[in-house]
Order: structure tokens, then C-alpha cells, then sequence
């Protein structure tokens, strides 16, 4: 790596992070839901 690529390759290295946190996260919750939902769905047909 060169010294001067360095600090730009930390940034986009952080901010990739950040997105794939928030992209994560978000699933996640889209995971929940869909597990909730489907959950409650089958109990009440089943």
C-alpha cells in the first residue's frame, strides 16, 4: 500500500462497512418480520 492511498482506502473501506452494517440490519429486520408473519399466518391456518 502507498502512504498516500492509505487515508482514501480507510475512508472507503469505513464507509463500505457502514452500508453493509445498515444493509444487514436491515435484512434482519425484513427477516423478522417475514419469520413473524409467517409465524402468526401458520398458527391461524394450522
Amino acid at each position: 500500500m502507498e502512504t498516500l492511498q492509505t487515508p482514501l482506502g480507510l475512508v472507503v473501506a469505513v464507509l463500505a462497512l457502514i452500508v453493509l452494517f445498515k444493509v444487514a440490519k436491515l435484512a434482519l429486520k425484513l427477516l423478522m418480520v417475514a419469520l413473524v408473519v409467517g409465524g402468526l399466518y401458520l398458527a391461524f391456518v394450522a
